[in-house]
């Protein structure tokens, strides 16, 4: 295990943004640039302090989000695509605008960016989009974190049986950023049940998604349904990073060491703990594959993958002991 840095994410960005994805380590540009891989951007380069970089994707982010039609994608010639707007995407910008307002980076433009958008995050719907902006309201708006996570607290205590700890009938793509909204929320509202609800939560989602001590994070080709069985494949590294993040979340307020244990092995999963026993970073390039199927590691080093990777290694490599750093 080698900590890696921003090499390959230099490669992908350019003076406009991120690129989606590639081709082994060739850009496909057919692609064009995503919102969601901007606001992530931005996040990982404000974890860097890499402010060149920080600045490409804030402009972008501004681009995508402040005018009164949001833009999810651009095209190869930077164009923007005339496609349904995501509140997934829109909800990882307003966290990733609340990161740099908090970090004091460009703070007058990003609460400008912020106030362009506001009315679309407090009338979101989507769960995800819901749980990523509680993770910005947490840091500076505790009247918006307070609304959104009340409004999935109802949704939660709605759905949930003796057999199914979750949100929603279905566990499907970067579960663990909902649990981790409510340790942020419980932290920041001072509301100690919201903590409970998320450990509950995270609990469930630890014990579905590994099998012994081999991390087996919900595959994309059918999801797990609540009356149903769990896909195996394809899993992504967006899910086994948002594991790490939330689990080191629960260790850092519980101080229960079962979960430091939980975010090691979730981050274990990238160097080759996972079922085909085969890491997924590329040490020389510093990059991250996009997760793996049946056949094998993926060839797409997009920017999701090695952004949500370097997200997790950042938040995890002081908790890694010398011996852990070195398998």
């Amino acid at each position: 295990m080698k900590k890696i840095g921003l090499k390959h994410i230099n490669f992908l960005t350019d003076s406009f943004s991120i690129w989606q994805h590639t081709n082994g380590h060739s850009i496909d540009r057919i692609h064009g640039y995503a919102l969601d891989d901007g606001a992530r951007g931005l996040l990982v380069a404000l974890k860097f302090k890499d402010y060149e970089k920080a600045e490409i994707y804030l402009n972008f982010i501004k681009k995508a989000v402040g005018d009164e039609k949001i833009i999810n994608f651009h095209d190869f010639q930077k164009k923007p695509l005339n496609k349904p707007w995501s509140e997934d995407a829109l909800g990882e910008a307003y966290w990733a605008l609340s990161v740099a307002i908090n970090a004091s980076y460009q703070s007058n433009l990003a609460q400008s960016i912020i106030q362009s958008m506001i009315l679309k995050v407090r009338n979101f719907k989507s769960v995800r989009g819901r749980a990523y902006a509680v993770l910005g309201a947490s840091l500076m708006d505790l009247d918006l974190a307070s609304s959104l996570i009340n409004s999935l607290k109802a949704n939660y205590l709605n759905n949930i049986t003796n057999e199914w700890k979750w949100i929603e009938d279905e566990l499907s793509y970067a579960n663990a950023i909902i649990p981790l909204s409510f340790l942020c929320a419980a932290e920041a509202l001072k509301q100690p049940t919201l903590e409970d609800l998320g450990l509950e939560m995270l609990d469930f989602l630890n014990d579905i998604s590994k099998e012994q001590s081999c991390p087996i994070v919900i595959g994309n080709k059918g999801w797990f349904p609540k009356h149903g069985r769990k896909a195996i494949f394809d899993q992504q590294p967006i899910d086994a990073a948002f594991q790490v993040l939330a689990n080191l979340k629960a260790y850092k307020q519980t101080n229960n060491k079962k979960y430091l244990k939980e975010a090691k092995m979730y981050f274990s999963w990238f160097w080759g703990n996972n079922i085909i026993q085969q890491s997924l970073i590329d040490k020389r390039h510093e990059s991250c594959r996009d997760g793996f199927s049946k056949v094998g590691v993926g060839l797409n080093c997009g920017a999701e993958s090695t952004i949500c990777y370097l997200l997790a290694q950042e938040e995890i490599w002081p908790y890694l002991t010398d011996e852990e750093k070195n398998v």
